[in-house]
This record gives structure tokens, C-alpha cells and sequence, in this order.
């Protein structure tokens, strides 16, 4: 990492203390009408991958209605959910607004002086609106497969440089869980490393505050990447646009929006298996992989057909490079034949959310809440 390039950022303390003049004055909340009665969640897995979605296509209504139910029902969760997504998909492109949600995020005693349904509600409007940036994700994906897949040849070029370079990130301030699949962030590992690149001036002294504070709010290490996103955006990016995707409108299937049931859902998986076995493109698309990689192939399938659109959206030459990557390594294919195979799930979405209905209407509950709409 070269020399402190990063934009200015404030304080934590200011970013406080905008969130607090924000809310108190009313900006923006006379555009968030409640809307947490027009949806209806069986549990917070749900609300929680609903939100973070919602977020991305800016549906304030989806957004609002998952917010609302997981600050009922799990508020850990939703606060250490939504700081994730300010550093997931908004990113590089709105510091200061990350930084709000991370002091909201971290400070209770913030939250119940102005309201926690204020300031969510607050949140969740500027979110909405706000440029997304999904480089950071695409980022963190391609260091975690390379150490996944051992051997899996890094990107030509700048672009190599910078996964290798979160690659060792990864390993060093993560650790497996033993008898586990997946990994968990050290916190004193990354702060350790923010206050050595802030004392050798790599990055300055607000930015590392607020990716140990991201880092300790969120449990995962996408904060502790932010600095070098950043910057590599400055340093490898070009003619960055801000564009807006055209995204269909989303059906309710059972109460919840389709995009919810997706491959970490068990309703999910069973669409995409059924799917797999009768469409013969997409059949042919995993005909190649073993039996126990097809759903995981099929789930990043879905993803960046579904899960993953977002608008409006930062544009550069960095972020299309590190989306091109990260949707072929997650497909296991050459980056044109995983662009291929998207556009085939993509061109699916009507028939899985037909099949989505008709696995949910042998669920009682989830008709219940049908009958309700």
C-alpha cells in the first residue's frame, strides 16, 4: 500500500453527531412511511437476507418491513446486519454515510435517546438512496477462494497484486473454526494491523477508527479490507460512471419478497436442485461438477442473477474487473462461460419464482400469511 491517498474523513464523533442533528431535525423521515405491516417474515434468516437485498435495490417498503421485524424480534442482529451492508454494498462510494451507520450500529444507548425506530428508519431511507459499491464483497470473495482453492491462479497484473494482497489479509486477521467450514475475524489481529498502517501513515487516524469500529460491529473482516478497496479504487480505477440498472419488479411469494428464498434458504435449494435436473442449459451448465459442488455453484448462480443487483451503482474499471472475477471463481468456469451461465438463471427467475410458490403452499404458516395479503 503506498502512501495515505485516501479522501478526508471525519471523525467518529462528527459522524455522531450528524446522525444525531439528522434525526432530531426530521431529514428524511417524512419519506418513511411504515410499511412493517404490508410483509410478513416467519423468522429473522429471512428478514435478514430480505434486508440486505432491499438495501441494494434501494426498496425502501422491503427494507423497512425486514428492518422493522428483526429490531422486534433479533436487534443484535439487525444492527451488526446493517453495518455489514453499509460496508458490503455502499463501500467506497458514501464514507460518510458508512461511517453514520457504524456509530449507530455500535452505540444502544445512542439508538434508545433518539429512538431506535427513528434512526433505523432514518438509516434505511438514506441507504435506499444512496450510490451502491459492491467491490469490497467481490474482493473478500476472490481471497477467500484462493485460499479455499489452493493453486487457482490469481488475476493478470495490478488487479493480482491486490487479491494476493487480501489473500494475506484473510489469513493473517481470520482463523477456522475447528470442525467447521467456515472462518471468524480475530479483532485484536486487525486492530493491531490498522494501528501500524496508521503509524507509518498508510492510512489515516479516522479511517482506522472506523474500520476497527466496522470490524467489532459486524464480526467479519470486510472493514479490515476497506482501507485497501479504497484506495485501489483511486489507484486502479477509471472513468467511474454511476449507472442505473433496470431491475423487474419484485413478487411477494407468501408474504416475503422472491429474492428472500434464496440459496441459503432450504426452500431455496430445493428450487435451484429442481431446476438443475429439469432445464437442460442450466443442467448442462453443472453437468461437470460434482454432485456435492452443483448447489453451491447454482446458489453464486442466483446470486449474481438475483440477489446481487443493486441501483444506483458505482461503476469503474476496478469494480466490473474484481465483479468479473468473483462471479467466474464462485461458478468454477472461465469468466465468459460464467457470464453465460447468469444470463441462464437470470432468463429462469419467473419459473423459480413459480416453483418458490408452489414449495411454500404446503407450508401452513407461510399460507396463513398469504391469506393475509
Amino acid at each position: 500500500m503506498a502512501s495515505h491517498q485516501t479522501p478526508l474523513l471525519a471523525t467518529l464523533e462528527h459522524h455522531r453527531a450528524q446522525l444525531i442533528d439528522e434525526v432530531r431535525s426530521g431529514k428524511e423521515i417524512s419519506a418513511a412511511q411504515d410499511s412493517s405491516g404490508t410483509i410478513g417474515f416467519p423468522d429473522v434468516y429471512l428478514a435478514s437476507g430480505c434486508l440486505q437485498k432491499a438495501l441494494r435495490r434501494g426498496q425502501f417498503d422491503h427494507a423497512q418491513a425486514a428492518g422493522r421485524y428483526l429490531l422486534a424480534h433479533d436487534a443484535d442482529r439487525l444492527w451488526r446486519r446493517l453495518c455489514v451492508c453499509a460496508f458490503e454494498d455502499f463501500g467506497t462510494a458514501d464514507l460518510a454515510l458508512t461511517a453514520m451507520v457504524t456509530v449507530a450500529a455500535a452505540s444502544k444507548a445512542l439508538r434508545l435517546v433518539l429512538g431506535e425506530k427513528a434512526v433505523l428508519d432514518h438509516l434505511i431511507v438514506r441507504l435506499c438512496a444512496a450510490v451502491k459499491d459492491r467491490r469490497l464483497d467481490d474482493l473478500y470473495a476472490l481471497a477467500a477462494a484462493g485460499i479455499a482453492q489452493r493453486g487457482r491462479p490469481l488475476p493478470d497484473g495490478p488487479l493480482g497484486a491486490l487479491v494476493h494482497q487480501a489473500q494475506r489479509l484473510v489469513m493473517r486477521l481470520e482463523r477456522k473454526v475447528p470442525r467447521r467450514a467456515f472462518r471468524v475475524v480475530v479483532p485484536a489481529a486487525v486492530t493491531q494491523m490498522l494501528d501500524a498502517y496508521q503509524a507509518d501513515g498508510r492510512i489515516g487516524r479516522n479511517l482506522a477508527a472506523l474500520c476497527d469500529l466496522g470490524t467489532r460491529v459486524s464480526h467479519c473482516l470486510l472493514p479490515a479490507l476497506f482501507p485497501f478497496a479504497l484506495q485501489s479504487a483511486q489507484n486502479l480505477g477509471a472513468h467511474a460512471t454511476v449507472t442505473e440498472p433496470s431491475i423487474p419488479l419484485t413478487p411477494l411469494i407468501a408474504g416475503v419478497p422472491a429474492y428472500a428464498l434464496d440459496g441459503f434458504t432450504r426452500i431455496g435449494r430445493q428450487v435451484l436442485a429442481e431446476l438443475a435436473r429439469s432445464h437442460g442449459p442450466l443442467r448442462d451448465v453443472t453437468r461437470a461438477l460434482g454432485v456435492s459442488d452443483r448447489l453451491d455453484v447454482l446458489h453464486h448462480l442466483l446470486f449474481f442473477a438475483e440477489g446481487a443487483r443493486s441501483r444506483p451503482l458505482l461503476r469503474d474499471d476496478l469494480s466490473r474487473a474484481l465483479e468479473r472475477e468473483a462471479r467466474a471463481v464462485g461458478a468454477r468456469m472461465p469468466a465468459e462461460a460464467a457470464l453465460a451461465a447468469v444470463d441462464i438463471m437470470a432468463g429462469l427467475l419467473p419459473l423459480e419464482d413459480m416453483r418458490r410458490r408452489a414449495l411454500l403452499a404446503a407450508y401452513p404458516h407461510w399460507a396463513a400469511e398469504e391469506d393475509r395479503q
